[in-house]
């Protein structure tokens, strides 16, 4: 079994990244790739897991995020392959995405309301 490039974990929170190999446009490229579990012991004392969070859960899965895309966002800058910006119209709202299809990648246009940037 592959082993994750990375773990955090937060109280019973844990997220793991994954590189996934793809092809786009004809050229090979890993792909990180993250995974959110919530262990917990059963009425039996058994380890489970469980990918549904209670709303105390919510900020440690949050920071586990905040985390995972903090080193997505260092592990790209690593990368010798150039990513091309790409302008989407989205409900009247220009979209900046640093890798085509991405949604975590993406920001919204600073004409737009409501903007923000994930660069900080």
């Amino acid at each position: 079994m592959n082993r994750p490039l990375k773990k955090f974990r937060a109280g019973q929170v844990s997220c793991a990244l994954w590189e996934n190999e793809i092809v786009v446009n004809g050229r090979e490229m890993t792909m990180l790739k993250a995974t959110f579990e919530r262990r917990y012991k059963d009425k039996e004392g058994n380890w489970q897991s469980s990918q549904s969070f209670s709303r105390n859960e919510i900020p440690l899965v949050k920071w586990c995020l905040d985390k995972a895309f903090e080193a997505m966002i260092e592990e790209q800058s690593g990368d010798s392959i150039s990513v091309e910006e790409e302008v989407i119209e989205s409900g009247g709202q220009g979209r900046l995405c640093v890798e085509p299809g991405s949604p975590a990648a993406c920001s919204v246009s600073p004409t737009a309301p409501g903007y923000w940037d994930h660069t900080g």
